[in-house]
């Protein structure tokens, strides 16, 4: 009697104490994915490409790909929750995340996501899944937040789809590009996904073996982690992208590691692990010229080749600052303060080409800080090297850069000081050009003249009145970016491209990633020979109009 007393209480007291467990307490006996993700708490969305690239056989293959994916995943409404979207001309919202609170329903839902036809707009697909997808109210506090993209070729507007990609990530949205077949390069899925690019971009030959990658994304997905909080009280939280540069190929491997510590140090009041900072290091030029054996037949050639092997010089890094580290597909975010602390530590080799460098960076909203170790550097170089000399730090040896005190004065000036204001490109115009006269217009009278190579720090501006350095040399307009050369001592001043809106974002960094900033470069020698005046006359706008005007009038 007693025995069937028992399991009458058994068999109706499982059920009772069933229902009356906690819904978001997770029962290992209903959980049946991997176990990386079982308590995995996340809202993913996933965006699918929907073009007319993609045979209608292989979008139901995409679709099946989803649901291998979801089904290692704990569908849950306090774990993993999960929405789709899909693109073509336009981004079209199919399941909201958190619609479906089981994965049998879920799964439902996805296979029956209708198919579209259209142009690729990858950019709009991701303005969706930014905006719509991962919307207030939707999202939960305190989970993270993952985008998966599929795409299978480039998207029609390359640029436009970095940016909004930069957007999304800003947001502190994971995102991982995945693309099908050979029409889509690594670079389309590098500017999508986050760093490290090695870890977010994947790659399959056709939709057939799509479903291969289902397990390694999962174990990727899952094992993300939040962004943490930012602590930190520099530049009151501002989102900032912060390289460091220094000249490897000039110091000895002791003094490269007190570098590498001072950044370290520094690096440890910055909030990286909230997303707010970004730090990079550029150290090595790309200077090639390497000499092969049995390159040279003679001795007085080789001896030639030594005296003209190239260096890595400061100028070449700036240029690799500027073209790349900054750089959408690397990380870099149009909306954050963008800065750079260089070390130097002696006399500045090609002045003119490295200033000319800092002076571009300036056009790109690039703050420039210079921490000046030792005694054999010249400090009006360093002061034309800084945004400001309220920029620059000194320390009297590469042993202060260890020092606390020291570290905590750099720190003052970069992170608590309010900085100068960068000097704002007008935007009444697509670009600004330097006027090469030796008249005053109207849209540079209230500009002072440089009148020395000293008087570049201090001319920040985008238009900028040359009066005092007649021209030695035709007028050129350079599509590319290449400095003058330091031994015609010649000086370049600068026709940047601006953005005249919000909207025109994407089409500057465009610009930028193929560096094709215009430069108007007007070379000026530091002598004044009178010939040169006669020239300087023929380019001026005004001498030519009227000029004109007297041929017509004749």
């Amino acid at each position: 009697m007693g025995f069937f007393l028992i399991l009458t209480l058994v068999i109706v007291g499982l059920p009772v104490g069933v229902l009356a467990m906690p819904a978001d307490l997770v029962k290992p006996w209903e959980y049946d994915g991997i176990e990386e993700c079982k308590n995995s708490r996340a809202d993913i969305y996933f965006l699918l490409g929907s073009t007319s690239s993609v045979w209608i056989v292989d979008y139901d293959k995409q679709l099946e790909f989803v649901v291998s994916l979801v089904n290692h995943f704990h569908i849950h409404p306090n774990i993993t929750r999960v929405g789709l979207g899909i693109f073509a001309d336009d981004f079209l919202p199919v399941i909201d995340i958190g619609d479906y609170p089981d994965k049998d329903t879920l799964i439902r839902a996805i296979r029956l996501t209708r198919y579209l036809s259209g142009n690729r707009y990858t950019d709009k697909g991701l303005k969706g899944l930014r905006t719509y997808g991962f919307r207030p109210g939707v999202v939960r506090p305190g989970v993270k937040k993952i985008g998966v993209v599929v795409t299978d070729g480039p998207s029609r507007y390359h640029s436009n789809t970095g940016a909004e990609a930069t957007l999304a990530r800003e947001e502190n949205i994971w995102l991982l590009a995945i693309g099908v077949g050979g029409n889509v390069g690594r670079e389309e899925l590098s500017i999508i996904a986050s760093q490290p690019k090695d870890r977010f971009v994947f790659h399959v030959a056709s939709f057939s073996i799509l479903g291969t990658l289902a397990h390694t994304l999962a174990l990727s997905t899952c094992s993300l982690h939040l962004p943490q909080a930012d602590n930190t009280t520099c530049r009151r939280r501002k989102k900032m992208d912060v390289m460091f540069v220094y000249n490897a190929a000039a110091m000895s491997s002791r003094n490269i590691n007190k570098v590498r510590e001072f950044t370290r140090l520094v690096m440890g009041e910055f909030s990286i692990a909230s997303g707010n900072v970004r730090v990079g290091v550029i150290s090595q030029g790309c200077q090639g010229g390497d000499i092969e054996l049995a390159q040279y037949i003679n001795q007085e050639d080789l001896a030639q080749a030594l005296v003209n092997y190239p260096q890595a010089k400061l100028d070449s890094l700036l240029r690799k600052l500027r073209r790349w580290g900054y750089y959408p597909a690397r990380e870099g975010r149009h909306l954050a303060l963008k800065m750079a602390v260089v070390f130097v530590d002696d006399v500045i080799a090609s002045k003119y080409d490295v200033l000319y460098e800092a002076l571009l960076l300036g056009y790109e909203d690039v703050l420039i800080y210079v921490v000046a170790i030792g005694e054999n550097y010249d400090m009006s170089e360093v002061n034309q090297l800084a945004t400001s000399q309220a920029h620059v730090t000194q320390m009297g040896s590469y042993d202060d850069l260890l020092n606390l005190t020291r570290i905590q004065q750099f720190l003052f000036k970069f992170c608590e000081r309010n900085s100068p204001s960068v000097p704002v490109v007008n935007t009444s115009s697509s670009a600004v050009y330097v006027s090469s006269c030796a008249f005053s217009t109207s849209s540079s009278a209230s500009t002072p003249p440089i009148t020395s190579s000293s008087d570049l720090s201090s001319s920040r501006s985008p238009t900028i009145s040359l009066k005092a350095a007649p021209l030695s040399a035709p007028l050129n307009v350079l599509t590319s970016s290449s400095p003058p050369t330091a031994s015609s001592k010649t000086f370049a001043s600068v026709s940047a491209s601006a953005e005249s809106s919000p909207s025109s974002t994407s089409s500057s960094e465009s610009q930028r990633s193929s560096d094709s900033l215009t430069v108007s470069a007007a070379r000026l020698s530091w002598s004044a020979p009178a010939r040169s005046n006669v020239l300087n006359l023929a380019i001026c706008p005004s001498f030519l109009i009227t000029l004109l005007f007297i041929l017509c009038c004749s």
